[in-house]
C-alpha cells in the first residue's frame, strides 16, 4: 500500500478512536503499521455536591463583577484576569488596584485587601475572594496561606 493512503488511514483510525473515547471509558487502541500500538482513553467524572461536604471555590461570575454577602462561598479571580470588586468584599493575593500595584513580592507573607469602595482588580496570578472579617481572613490566612502558613499578613484598606 501506498505510505501516505497508510497514513490516512491511520489519522482516520486515530479521529474515530478519540470520538468514541469521549463516549465510552474504555480505552480504544489502533496498532500502526510499524507495530506500534496507540490508545485513546477518556473516563468521565459525574461531579455531585454531596452532603456536608467541603465545597469547591467557584469562579468568578462571567459579568466580571463580584458582590460579597456574608457567608458566600470563597471566589477566585482567574490568573490574568480584570474584574470589578463591590465594597465590602475582601481580596488575597498579590492584585493591582485601579492601576496600582499591591504586590508584597513575599512567599511567606500575605496581602489582603478590605473593599470600602468599588474598584477594578487584575489578578496577574490570581486571587480569592469573599466577605469574611478581615480577622477571620488574617487568621486563616496565618494558619493555611502563602506557601503553606504565612509568617505575616499585610492588611490594605481601599481606598487608601
Amino acid at each position: 500500500m501506498n505510505r501516505k493512503l497508510i497514513f490516512m488511514i491511520v489519522m482516520m483510525i486515530t479521529i474515530a478512536s478519540v470520538l468514541l473515547a469521549a463516549c465510552s471509558p474504555a480505552a480504544d487502541c489502533i496498532t500502526t503499521d510499524g507495530g506500534t500500538q496507540i490508545c485513546v482513553s477518556v473516563n468521565t467524572v459525574d461531579k455531585t455536591a454531596t452532603p456536608g461536604a467541603t465545597p469547591e471555590p467557584t469562579s468568578t461570575p462571567e459579568s466580571g463583577v463580584i458582590t460579597c454577602t456574608d457567608g458566600m462561598e470563597m471566589l477566585q479571580i482567574q490568573p490574568g484576569q480584570t474584574v470589578t470588586v463591590k465594597s465590602g468584599c475582601r481580596v488575597s493575593g498579590d492584585i493591582v488596584v485601579n492601576g496600582e500595584t499591591l504586590y508584597d513580592d513575599n512567599g511567606d507573607s500575605g496581602l489582603l485587601v478590605d473593599f470600602q469602595q468599588e474598584a477594578r482588580v487584575f489578578a496577574q496570578w490570581g486571587a480569592s475572594v469573599n466577605a469574611d472579617s478581615v480577622d477571620t481572613w488574617v487568621q486563616n490566612m496565618k494558619n493555611s496561606g502563602c506557601t503553606g502558613t504565612c509568617s505575616t499578613v499585610s492588611v490594605i484598606t481601599w481606598p487608601r
